[in-house]
């Protein structure tokens, strides 16, 4: 039985989702913010934040595709957001149906000892690093900026001089300096997700697939972020959370996916997916993707060194 058989109720289908999504008992909050292609929504019993797609998005963590083009007109802050069978109702004109909703469960990732061992020895960190920054177009990212903003030519300072900071520290093991430069680059930018913080979903996105000898690092960057989370906008450090815990969006998930393959081929056009993601956004986690790449080679050749004595 339909539960909105009154009229004025535009009804939606739900394409994919999470399975963090389709947790109805988790469901009971708002709104929080509007856009074209996406509405993030808060449930404040639970402190946790979830998003609807549109048809053309990527699936995601926390996150649902629906069937439509456009939010616009549809929602407002502060609509109310609840389940009620199998449709989520939101505000008093939008129902979503779940009932062909399919679930996006990707498998985890993992690199294996012999593609890792090939990666360090062919130093294909640096090949592939290169390709990345060859492909970023210049201004693109704040970590490539050469215009004339000084408000932004002083923020790509910042964050050049901070990402310089992690990826030394990181090197050296010193894990007061990475703590700092981690602390410096937390909601350095501009937006709901500061390039410096896209920067750090990136790297981590790389360094702690599971197999990745920099995983050691993994425990440190969650510390962290719990002591700093507090610099950058929930939405961010949520995102920045999942990454450090191997959840990201699907065309992050293709990337790498490739990455870890002893013959990936031509990835631009995976590079390109990422690029596609917000305004910056993915740039600025490209440049964190391939300094990982360069962290991973680093440290994986420690571990090919030692198999050879």
């Amino acid at each position: 039985m339909n539960p909105f058989a009154s009229a004025g109720w535009q009804t939606f289908t739900a394409l994919s989702a999470d399975s963090q999504f389709l947790q109805p008992s988790v469901f009971s909050g708002r709104v929080e913010q509007c856009f074209d292609k996406a509405v993030n929504l808060v449930c404040p019993q639970g402190l946790q934040r979830f998003t609807l797609l549109s048809a053309g998005s990527d699936n995601a963590p926390n996150s649902c595709r629906l069937a439509l083009s456009t939010f616009a007109g549809l929602l407002q802050p502060g609509d109310p957001v609840y389940w009620q069978g199998n449709w989520l109702r939101i505000g008093q004109r939008m129902r979503i149906d779940f009932r062909t909703c399919q679930t996006w469960q990707p498998e985890k990732l993992c690199w294996k000892s012999e593609a890792l061992s090939a990666f360090c020895q062919q130093h294909q960190g640096e090949t592939l690093a290169t390709t990345i920054y060859q492909t970023i177009p210049q201004n693109a990212s704040l970590f490539h900026y050469c215009a004339d903003n000084i408000f932004y030519r002083q923020l790509a300072k910042q964050l050049t001089d901070a990402r310089g900071k992690l990826t030394d520290g990181l090197k050296r093991r010193d894990k007061s300096h990475s703590e700092a430069a981690f602390q410096q680059l937390l909601g350095l930018g501009i937006g709901l997700t500061p390039g410096g913080d896209d920067y750090l979903v990136g790297l981590s996105a790389i360094l702690f697939i599971n197999g990745n000898p920099c995983g050691r690092f993994q425990d440190d960057f969650s510390r962290w972020l719990n002591k700093y989370h507090q610099q950058t906008t929930p939405l961010s450090a949520l995102t920045l959370n999942q990454a450090i815990h191997q959840r990201y969006r699907e065309v992050i998930y293709l990337l790498i996916k490739k990455l870890t393959l002893e013959s990936r081929g031509d990835i631009q056009r995976e590079i390109q997916g990422v690029m596609k993601i917000g305004s910056s956004s993915g740039c600025d986690m490209l440049y964190g993707m391939a300094d990982a790449l360069l962290l991973t080679q680093y440290f994986g050749g420690e571990y090919v060194n030692q198999d050879r004595d």
